[in-house]
C-alpha cells in the first residue's frame, strides 16, 4: 500500500474512533438537527473541523521545534506525559453526578453556528493531547513522516474522520446518543486507557531520547 494511503487510512480510523464517543462537538450537531437547522449543523461542523485541523497543524509544528531544542526535550516530554496522565485519570474517574450528555451543549445553543464551532473546538481539552500522542506513535512506526505532504495527508484524514462522525450523529440523532449514553462507563474506560497508553508511550520516548541527550 502507498505510504500516503496507509497514513490516510490510519488517521481516518483514529479520528473516527476518537470522535464517536459523545462530546460537545458531535452532540451540538445532533442539537442542530433535532431543531431542523441543517444549515447551522453544516456551518458548525465545517468550522469545528477547520479549527481542529489548524490546531493540530500548529501543535505539530510547535512539537517539532521543541524537539529540536534537544537540551529541553526532557522537560517538554515530562510536561506532555503529565498532561496526558491527568486527562486519562479525569476520563477514568468521571464526575459522580454526570448529567445527560446533551446538557453541556445547551449553554452554547444561542450562539451563531460559526462562533459556537470556533469556541467548542478550541476549548476541547482532549483534542491536542490525543493527536500529539497518536502523531508520536505514528512517527515511531514510520507511518507519519517529517514531510509537508505527509502532514497534509494526516490533516486531511483527521478532517475526514471527524466529518464522518458528525454525519453519523446528524443522521441518527438521539438513537446514537442513547446508544452511547447506555455505555458511558465502557466508553470512558476505553478513552481513559487510550490516553493512559499514550502517556506511557510518551514517557518511554522521553526516557529513550534522554539517554541520547543526558545534559539538560
Amino acid at each position: 500500500m502507498n505510504s500516503h494511503a496507509k497514513l490516510f487510512c490510519w488517521a481516518v480510523a483514529i479520528s473516527l474512533a476518537g470522535s464517536m464517543p459523545p462530546g460537545t462537538l458531535n452532540l451540538s450537531v445532533v442539537n442542530y438537527m433535532v431543531n431542523r437547522n441543517l444549515p447551522g449543523a453544516i456551518v458548525f461542523s465545517v468550522t469545528a473541523i477547520v479549527v481542529e485541523v489548524l490546531l493540530v497543524r500548529v501543535s505539530l509544528s510547535a512539537v517539532k521545534k521543541l524537539e529540536g531544542l534537544k537540551p529541553y526535550y526532557r522537560l517538554f516530554g515530562g510536561i506532555t506525559f503529565v498532561v496526558l496522565l491527568l486527562l486519562a485519570v479525569n476520563t477514568l474517574i468521571p464526575p459522580a453526578h454526570a448529567g445527560h450528555l446533551l446538557t453541556g451543549t445547551l449553554s452554547f445553543a444561542g450562539l451563531p453556528p460559526l462562533l459556537a464551532g470556533i469556541i467548542l473546538s478550541t476549548i476541547n481539552p482532549l483534542q491536542l493531547p490525543f493527536w500529539i500522542g497518536w502523531a508520536t506513535a505514528l512517527k515511531s512506526r514510520k507511518i507519519l513522516e517529517e514531510r509537508a505532504s505527509s502532514y497534509n495527508t494526516f490533516l486531511a484524514a483527521i478532517g475526514m474522520g471527524t466529518a464522518l462522525a458528525f454525519i453519523a450523529y446528524g443522521a441518527t440523532g438521539s438513537y446514537l446518543i442513547d446508544f452511547f449514553e447506555q455505555r458511558r462507563q465502557a466508553l470512558s474506560l476505553i478513552m481513559g486507557v487510550t490516553l493512559l497508553l499514550a502517556a506511557l508511550w510518551q514517557l518511554y520516548n522521553t526516557i529513550l531520547k534522554c539517554k541520547k541527550y543526558p545534559a539538560l
